[in-house]
Order: structure tokens, then sequence, then C-alpha cells
């Protein structure tokens, strides 16, 4: 039952970012040849890149042992998510945007599952 709720939150979710992002993709199409998408090479950005990184190869290690552990995998997650986020959100890729708000909202219900 879960899975279900789960998979209609995240159709939502998709559903209402869905058409904003269109009327800017949209409205962006001209100034692509002067405005590309911006890159995040400072270092913050490419910290919180790696960070994300990290945290979601350690979430896999984690949740992959199977132990009593296992549960934190998903709080690694939740910070994956967070950093992966952000870095969608500063290089426009609004796909990746709506992928990690429903991975976030998977990691908060295992986080649940697992810890309680």
């Amino acid at each position: 039952m879960q899975f279900v709720f789960l998979f209609l939150v995240c159709a939502a979710v998709i559903w209402v970012l869905h058409a904003p992002v269109m009327q800017l993709s949209r409205a962006r199409m001209s100034d692509a040849v002067k405005q590309p998408t911006p890159e995040v090479g400072s270092k913050p950005g490419k910290w919180v890149e790696w960070m994300g990184a990290a945290a979601g190869m350690t979430g896999s290690a984690l949740l992959a042992c199977h132990n009593a552990y296992s549960g934190y995998g998903f709080v690694a997650y939740l910070l994956s998510n967070g950093c992966w986020l952000w870095f969608g959100l500063k290089t426009r890729t609004w796909g990746m945007v709506a992928m990690q708000m429903g991975f976030i909202m998977t990691s908060i219900i295992g986080s649940y599952n697992w810890l309680s």
C-alpha cells in the first residue's frame, strides 16, 4: 500500500513541476545560444557534488550489509539526495531535481521503517 501511495505522490510532484519547467524551457530556448547551462565549477559546487556521490555510495554499502546499521543507509541517502538536489538546481537539470525529490520521499519512508 505504501508503494502505491508513494507512486501517486511522486507522479503528482512530477506533474506539478512539469508545467512550469516546460514553460521555463521554452522561454529559454531562444537564450540557449547566448546563455549556456551554468556549470558548477567552483570549489563549493564540486565539494557538494562529490559529497553527494560519497554519501550515496555509503548508503548503498550500508544497505547491502543488511545488519543492525543498515537503516543508517537511508540517512546517508538523505544527505546524498540533498546534495544532488542542490546540484540539480544550480545546473538547472530539472529532471534530476524531480528525481531527487522522489528519492527524498523514499529515503524518509525508509528511514522511518528501519529506524523506528
